[in-house]
Order: C-alpha cells, then structure tokens, then sequence
C-alpha cells in the first residue's frame, strides 16, 4: 500500500510484497555490516563536516537532499513518492555506492581517514533507519537496538548501539534527519565523476573476465585541470575500490602515451 498513488485504487501485487522482503533484508545486512564497522567508534568525538573526507560529506549531504524531498512528498500525502525517494537513496546511493567506496578506509591503517568514515556511516545509517521507519517499522526498530555480540548481531530493547548513543528509546521518536549543511557543487560534481570512473573500471574487468575484487594495473584518468582538482579528493576511494596498483590524473591534453591497464577520459 505505500507504493500507492495518492487518490489511486491500488491493487494487490505480489511481487511488491518480494520487493518488500528484498528491502528488508538490504537494510539487515547492511546494519550488520554498520554497526560491526563502528565496533571501536566513539560518536562523543564530534568532526565538523568541513574535515571529513569529499566522499563522507557527499553521502551526507545526499541523505539530507533525500530527507527533505520526502518530507514535501509526506505533506503532500504522496507516500508512493516519499518511498521512491527513499529507495533511490538507500539503494542506489548508500547501498550500492557509498558502501563500496568506503571499505578502503574502513579496512584501511589509517585511523583519520577510518574515522571519517565511521563518522559518516553512523549519521547515515541511523538517517536510513529514521527515513524507513514510516514504512517498514519492525526491522528498522530492531537496527536501532542492536549491537554485534562477536560475530552475532543482537538486539534488546534497553540497549543498542543507535539507541544507546541517541539516549531515545525508540527510533520512532527520534527527530527526522534536517541539518543547514548546504551541498557543496564540486563535491557533488567530484562524487558523481569517481562513481562514473568505478563504473567504467567494472566494465573493463567484466569485458576481460576480470573479477571485480580482484586487483590490476595502473589506471589514468584524463580530465581538464578543474575536473582533476576537484578528483583529488576522491582519488584514495577510487583506487581502493577499483583495486587499482596507481591511480594517475592527467590532463586531457598530454600527448605522451602512458604504460597503463585501462584509461578513463572524461
């Protein structure tokens, strides 16, 4: 029912009922990989979003968009919408993307750059449970309360690792994601050209029977200057993700050839 269109009939269909499960079962397994990443996480040590890393500001201002979005679309009484925006940002953004990139740090020895993403994943994977709870109540209650137990993910209500540090009882009264953090264009823009640059590598690889986590050569990305600057701060990402042994940015009009794996230009 909360696929419906406002003043529509909406009839039963089964396979929004799979995609109900597909979701609920997104949201448990990344929770569990969450909460075991923040297993040594002190959310009392506040970092101003000026010093995290391009790609934790990124995700972060992403949840905010989408929080806002689907606040019009719940005033509107458009529940369908609200949940498009939501699984839009929960799939595409956070799941599939955000993850994926930040796994180099967090697995990484680098403790500032863990940190950041730490940071990140707390604040937006408590704003995924706060912007799901409307539809999916019951397993984004049970995130909220959970903890890992070694490799076990537990969850009681007087405890929990969002519950804990939040100081509120359930996630159901929790205050809906909303912040002043204005995006800033060239993180966006620097976020969207490093997804499009891992995009390509996952093309290369498939083409020549390369599994995706296994590593290859150098790859060399060819931009204008302004493009470049902006990719720096996405560079680290890009090439843990893609598993690349270099990662070089040059610009588009270098006419020397470069011994490489793959290059991307943009």
């Amino acid at each position: 029912m909360c696929t419906a269109g406002l003043g529509k009939d909406a009839y039963y269909d089964e396979g929004k009922v799979k995609d109900g499960k597909k979701l609920v079962t997104k949201l448990y397994n990344a929770g569990k990989f969450v909460i075991k990443q923040l297993g040594d996480f002190d959310e009392g040590r506040s970092t101003p979003i000026s010093e995290l890393e391009d790609m934790d500001k990124w995700i972060i201002y992403r949840l905010n968009a989408a929080a806002r979005e689907m606040q019009t679309q719940f005033e509107k009484y458009e529940i369908g919408q609200a949940l498009k925006v939501f699984e839009n940002f929960f799939w595409r953004d956070f799941a599939d993307n955000y993850l994926e990139m930040a796994k180099g740090r967090l697995y990484g020895q680098d403790r500032n750059k863990r940190l950041s993403a730490q940071l990140a994943l707390y604040t937006t994977f408590l704003g995924v449970l706060k912007l799901a709870a409307p539809f999916v109540p019951h397993i984004t209650e049970e995130m909220y309360h959970s903890s890992m137990d070694g490799e076990v993910l537990k969850s009681e209500e007087t405890s929990g690792l969002f519950a804990t540090n939040e100081g509120i009882s359930s996630i159901h009264i929790n205050d809906w994601p909303e912040t002043e953090i204005r995006p800033d264009p060239d993180i966006n823009k620097g976020a969207e050209t490093a997804l499009n640059v891992i995009s390509e590598v996952r093309k290369y690889k498939t083409a020549n029977q390369i599994r995706l986590g296994e590593p290859m050569g150098r790859v060399v990305i060819m931009a204008d200057e302004d493009t470049l600057s902006i990719l720096e701060g996405f560079a680290g990402d890009i090439t843990s993700t893609s598993r690349a042994s270099e990662l070089l940015l040059v610009n588009k009009d270098f006419q020397d050839s470069l011994p490489t794996d793959l290059v991307i230009t943009i």
